[in-house]
């Protein structure tokens, strides 16, 4: 469901946080996949993740066709990315 997307003028950046997340959801991976294609996503900024979980998140990011979405060590450099 997109209605957020509906009420939000512009562009649109996703910080995700991931150190506290389990294993993702069949939904969840839907969803991620999906924010690729949405013209209102401008960039997802993922951080957090495991080094073992960044390396196959890397090979995720090879699906992403137009590069909207990184994995990061920490926040600080997933929100440097998305301030660019």
């Amino acid at each position: 469901d997109h209605r957020l997307y509906k009420m939000v003028d512009g562009k649109i950046n996703y910080l995700v946080d991931n150190n506290k997340c389990g294993k993702n959801s069949p939904e969840a991976n839907s969803m991620y996949r999906q924010l690729c294609y949405n013209e209102k996503i401008n960039k997802v900024a993922v951080y957090g993740l495991h080094p073992v979980a960044r390396i196959i998140a890397s090979f995720v990011i090879g699906l992403d066709p137009k590069g909207k979405q990184r994995f990061f060590k920490t926040e600080e450099q997933a929100r440097l990315w998305l301030d660019e």
